[in-house]
């Protein structure tokens, strides 16, 4: 079996939009290999031939078309000719940056965590609306101004906001919600935004849940890609980054916020999550 290529942003606050065409032409027309970001990706298709897969689920590409794509997801894009549109991607540290809650990304009926992703089938004169503010998103991204990933950061929520005007799917649509596994993820996220600061440990939540710590992870795994150790990193990992870059608390006080035992114990488990000490992000993302 192949390994699934996890691919990260190489900045900690980070931004990028592509033409598909020019993806299309550097790539010489191959399609990628199944992968995984650890950022938001929203595909532009103004008008596409071929698939694209997100978590082994196939969608034929076609016109106006959006696609929504969530850290952890498996997807592949497969252009039989050379598509129109665009590719933008962006991590959580950019929503945080623009003053984009993640409980705003869980609310509007866009991403997906797991399962099935189709894509968002717009008329003309909707996908011009959207189109329009991507189409503006991308010329701030090539000045060079001051403010400009606050104007991007912008343009995007408006974008986000508009498409999930249009969007006609119920909340419901994920026929994994009906099964027992889905409702253990819901539950699970719910504990975990509840008690991060405090408890850390798989076990305490599968005890809470009334499962096995392998249970859980291999159920939250097989909807996310992620085991529930890595999920509950994840969300410590997210709240640390935001207290850093909008608060002047110490590294030390963060610490004892977030239920580390000592500062050098958070330390080396934020730089074992992010390749960074809380210093050293806080200087580089400020």
């Amino acid at each position: 079996m192949s390994t699934i290529s996890t691919y990260q942003l190489d900045e900690p606050i980070s931004f990028r939009m592509k033409r598909m065409e020019d993806i299309y032409r550097l790539a010489e027309g191959h399609a990628d290999h199944p992968h995984r970001h650890d950022y938001y990706t929203i595909i532009v298709v103004a008008k596409a031939e071929g698939e694209h897969v997100v978590d082994f689920q196939s969608y034929a590409l076609g016109t106006r078309q959006l696609y929504f794509v969530s850290p952890y997801q498996v997807h592949q894009l497969a252009a039989t000719a050379e598509p129109r549109g665009w590719a933008l991607t962006f991590s959580q540290e950019f929503l945080i940056r623009n003053g984009i809650r993640e409980a705003f990304i869980s609310d509007i009926n866009l991403f997906s965590d797991y399962g099935q992703a189709p894509p968002l089938e717009l008329d003309e004169s909707a996908f011009s609306k959207v189109l329009g503010l991507v189409e503006a998103m991308a010329a701030d991204y090539e000045q060079e101004g001051p403010f400009r990933y606050e104007a991007i950061g912008a343009w995007l929520k408006l974008m986000l906001i508009t498409s999930n005007n249009y969007c006609h799917l119920p909340a419901d649509h994920h026929p994994q919600q009906a099964e027992a596994g889905a409702g253990l993820l819901r539950q699970f996220k719910d504990l975990v935004d509840q008690q991060f600061r405090q408890q850390h440990k798989v076990g305490a939540y599968a005890k809470q849940l009334m499962v096995s710590s392998d249970h859980l992870n291999r159920t939250i795994k097989s909807l996310t890609g992620r085991t529930a150790k890595e999920y509950i990193q994840s969300r410590i990992t997210v709240e640390a980054k935001r207290v850093l870059l909008f608060s002047h608390q110490s590294a030390k006080e963060l610490a004892y916020e977030l239920g580390f035992d000592t500062p050098s114990h958070f330390s080396n488990f934020f730089k074992k999550c992010t390749g960074y000490s809380p210093t050293a992000w806080r200087d580089e993302a400020g």
